[in-house]
């Protein structure tokens, strides 16, 4: 960083960012923040703001400037953003963005910065997986990440997965850097925890689920697996939030199906804790921070082959891979054989975190690579 006369300026934008967090990318984003903040950049994040949450960001040592939209709209968030990058954009190196949200920068003209977009999950990839969805608004959003990507500088894809979509149908090969999640290894380990035992009965099993209660999460299924198939003394536990929430609120009605609605991301490690197994059965997935943080606890995991990072999981090791579409006697024996293995598979998943390099450091050396090359590239040219 001596070769560069000032620090250099990063302007992240991601309309979530802890404490408000309905998907991973408001973790991811606060990740990498407060990370070049304590190494000396200038961090400026551009979130949306609910008015409770304030004074609760920011509090983690770090200088990070936070710009807050009074709106999570995607049109009045765009609004917003295109008028402080259009008064501002002369303050930053880098601009780097999840999904749409950073749309409006790679409309202005006479622009220094460069723009960095990280792909978690494709449009591309979930318009594959629904078939309701295809016949509306997903096209549009398809076309405009495609044009979003085409103007961004560098493009970041979580999996070799969502790399090769990107290559195959939007033709940017030369651009995508393969940057897999990194889980905090320190703050998500085995723990002693009891954090629902005023929910559960004596040797009730814990089933938990941790996501956006959306259709690409395959919510549903779960509950309904779980209605229809679960003995009495295995209890699922939903975390998360989203537009199916009022429909598996329903499933609450069950006695054997829990749903909790938000808690603080610091809360997490005793969640996994708290459980004896993780199930996601996402239709398509980049590399979920929800799989790496279980397994960093030490808990087994079931997830879809739409879902699965290269081995990160296998069958009869740290958990299974199951279709949706297997029967749910091939679900209830895998659930049953993972449950009696916990101890041993929990082991094996940690330690392959830790082969794999998929630990926070591993992602933040790969991240200041990659933004010190772009700023060296903008100060040679």
């Amino acid at each position: 960083m001596s070769k560069f006369k000032k620090k250099p300026r990063i302007c992240f934008v991601s309309i979530d960012y802890p404490p408000h967090i309905i998907g991973g990318t408001g973790v991811y984003t606060q990740a990498l923040a407060e990370f070049l903040s304590k190494k000396g950049y200038k961090v400026t994040v551009v979130t949306a703001l609910e008015n409770s949450e304030k004074e609760s960001r920011g509090k983690c040592g770090t200088k990070i400037k936070f710009v807050y939209s009074k709106s999570r709209n995607i049109l009045s968030f765009w609004k917003f953003y295109f008028f402080f990058l259009k008064k501002n954009k002369e303050k930053f190196d880098v601009v780097h963005g999840n999904d749409l949200f950073h749309f409006p920068a790679i409309f202005l003209f006479k622009k220094k910065y460069k723009i960095i977009s990280t792909v978690h999950n494709s449009y591309l990839q979930r318009f594959h997986r629904h078939r309701f969805l295809r016949k509306f608004y997903y096209p549009i959003l398809i076309l405009l990440e495609q044009i979003l990507l085409m103007n961004s500088d560098k493009i970041v894809a979580v999996s070799n997965l969502s790399g090769k979509y990107l290559e195959k149908y939007y033709f940017i090969k030369n651009k995508i850097n393969i940057i897999p999640n990194g889980v905090n290894t320190n703050q998500f380990k085995k723990i002693s925890s009891n954090l629902y035992k005023d929910k559960l009965k004596k040797k009730e099993k814990v089933i938990l689920f941790v996501g956006r209660l959306v259709e690409n999460k395959n919510p549903l299924f779960l509950c309904n697996l779980a209605k229809n198939f679960f003995p009495e003394d295995w209890k699922l536990i939903l975390v998360g939030d989203g537009p199916q929430g009022k429909k598996i609120a329903e499933f609450t009605k069950s006695k054997n199906i829990i749903l909790i609605n938000k808690l603080d991301h610091e809360k997490m490690p005793e969640v996994y804790n708290s459980a004896d197994l993780l199930i996601l059965p996402s239709k398509s997935e980049g590399l979920s921070l929800t799989i790496l943080e279980a397994l960093a606890c030490q808990l087994p995991v079931i997830i879809t082959p739409e879902t699965n990072y290269k081995n990160l999981v296998e069958n009869g090791v740290d958990g299974f891979i199951l279709k949706t579409t297997d029967k749910p006697e091939k679900w209830l024996e895998s659930i049953k054989e993972a449950l009696s293995k916990k101890s041993e598979y929990g082991k094996n998943a940690r330690k392959k975190i830790i082969r794999m390099k998929l630990t926070l450091k591993d992602f933040e050396k790969k991240y200041e690579k990659l933004y010190l090359s772009l700023i060296s590239q903008e100060h040679e040219g």
